[in-house]
């Protein structure tokens, strides 16, 4: 009798050490993790795939992230749950029977976009799917632009060495909040590029060029931009970016 009692305590121990180890960590509410719920799918313009990686929050707490094709990015099959802490910021993921975890940043977030620090990679993440022009030559010449972005945004203002962004789909009309828009520092060595894609009754034709620092500060209202930043979360490259399709 005894030494069943014994198996059994033993046997709990096990048990509660193993949910200890992968179960859920409990520390964020529904009410916490709103801005990750709001929308059912975020998503981030993939320029090596050309293709959008989608990302999803659940209120259960569960968690998916793969591109539109249904394949999971990098190691993301083995992390179905998370949890938040609004203190440090931080999104954990794990899976409930294991150790395994990673750590997600959460840098900035409003209506309109998330932006995260994910596997070291700064991703801004909208909640919609996108899908941009771009023209293609026998080398791929034009689908390595964007290589290593980090946002796309409307780029709103300058205000002294400051650069104020808004949401990607910006709309004049529309009434937005202060939240809605957000001021990084331009990097000392900041360069400005413009890409402009048409395709008018099947002709095709592209202008792409470096921008002078005077040109590009001056093109910084209301505009549509793919931004990368530095290290130092400093915006270090602007590329302004439009397209015109007609086909009658």
């Amino acid at each position: 009798m005894r030494r069943l009692v014994s198996i059994i305590v033993i046997t709990i121990l096990s048990l509660s050490l193993l949910v200890g180890c992968g179960g859920d960590t409990g520390v964020a509410s529904k009410d916490d993790v709103k801005f990750l719920t709001k929308v059912d799918t975020w998503y981030f313009f993939n320029p090596q795939t050309f293709e959008n990686e989608v990302i999803s929050f659940s209120e259960d707490f569960n968690f998916y992230w793969g591109c539109e094709c249904g394949e999971y990015i990098g190691d993301s099959d083995i992390y179905k749950k998370y949890d938040y802490d609004k203190d440090e910021e931080v999104i954990t993921l794990y899976n409930g029977y294991d150790n395994n975890k990673k750590r997600v940043k959460v840098i900035d977030y409003s209506d309109y976009h998330l932006m995260i620090e994910l596997d070291g990679v700064i991703k801004d993440f909208i909640p919609y799917a996108t899908s941009y022009e771009f023209a293609e030559d026998d080398t791929g010449k034009y689908l390595d632009i964007i290589k290593g972005y980090n946002s796309y945004v409307t780029t709103m203002e300058v205000q002294g060495s400051g650069l104020v962004v808004g949401p990607a789909d910006y709309d004049g009309d529309l009434e937005y909040f202060e939240e809605d828009f957000t001021t990084y520092m331009a990097s000392k060595d900041i360069e400005f590029y413009n890409y402009s894609y048409e395709w008018i009754n099947g002709k095709e034709s592209v202008d792409y060029r470096k921008m002078s620092m005077d040109e590009g500060l001056a093109a910084f209202e209301s505009s549509s931009a793919f931004i990368w930043f530095n290290k130092n979360m400093e915006i270090s490259k602007v590329m302004y970016y439009g397209s015109l399709i007609v086909s009658e």
